[in-house]
């Protein structure tokens, strides 16, 4: 992906979730961690403790599946804008209040070090770093979600489909230079931001939603899976170039020059939108 894009930042952002998420080589003693990771993550911005039980389905061949309880730990900011959740063998930092990705980039980085001083999962694997956005179409009065959205990606063109029902559902699929990138784009008017199982707690939104609106939900996972030594420089790069990606398929390919300026897209020196 080579492809250039102009670098902008959207005075009225449609982005509602924006979610990185680093998975590792299984740590079995991750609950016994857990209260020194908490502990040290509250005098990071993190002191809510909104951790839960969570159900995990376990399939094996010819066999029923079993359901069992596991601990899903989750810690969020004061003000319920930002949450890390941490299990055995991943962690993911998320947040509704996204600026810009230079800030996002220096959570990420402070919150791998206080796991990996308390935990040390240098002894094993990173084996997927995956960056995901979802941004939330809400055209303005007298518009239609068709003028934010490429062309290509309106689905069948007859009347059979109007704008009045919101069924459409796609999914585009392909490799990167560096992974693999995944954009599900699908329509409701029941109020629903996020797909469903995004999220194990509900956050609040920077933007106010009518439930009863047509939502157009662009969701972009840009992602690499493999088997690497545990780097925090090698993950925060590799994060970064993720960003970059997608950014140049979103600017380039998902949204139109109405978008971007229904949007207010202005022009920034830097590439860190």
């Amino acid at each position: 992906m080579t492809a250039p894009y102009p670098h902008y930042k959207l005075t009225e952002d449609p982005l509602a979730l924006v979610l990185c998420q680093v998975r590792f080589s299984r740590v079995q003693k991750m609950p016994d961690y857990i209260p020194e990771i908490q502990e040290r993550l509250r005098k990071e911005g993190f002191p809510e403790d909104a951790s839960v039980q969570v159900g995990r389905i376990h399939w094996e061949m010819g066999k029923q599946p079993e359901t069992t309880q596991v601990q899903h730990s989750e810690f969020r900011s004061k003000d319920g804008w930002w949450g890390i959740a941490i299990n055995d063998d991943n962690l993911a930092l998320f947040t509704t209040h996204y600026d810009r990705f230079n800030g996002f980039g220096e959570r990420l980085g402070n919150i791998l070090r206080v796991i990996n001083e308390v935990v040390d999962l240098s002894p094993g694997s990173v084996t997927r770093v995956g960056l995901r956005y979802i941004d939330v179409v809400v055209p303005k009065p007298g518009e239609t979600w068709k003028l934010y959205l490429h062309p290509g990606l309106h689905g069948p063109d007859a009347d059979a489909f109007p704008d009045s029902a919101p069924s459409m559902m796609q999914e585009h699929s392909g490799r990167t230079n560096h992974g693999t990138i995944t954009v599900r784009i699908s329509q409701n008017n029941q109020g629903m931001v996020l797909p469903q199982g995004t999220l194990v707690k509900p956050m609040e939104f920077r933007q106010t939603f009518d439930p009863n609106q047509l939502l157009t939900l662009i969701d972009t996972d840009h992602f690499v899976e493999g088997k690497w030594d545990f780097d925090i420089a090698s993950i925060l790069e590799t994060v970064d170039v993720l960003h970059q990606g997608s950014n140049t398929v979103f600017f380039n390919s998902l949204i139109t020059k109405h978008a971007r300026m229904a949007w207010g897209a202005e022009d920034v020196a830097d590439r860190k939108r």
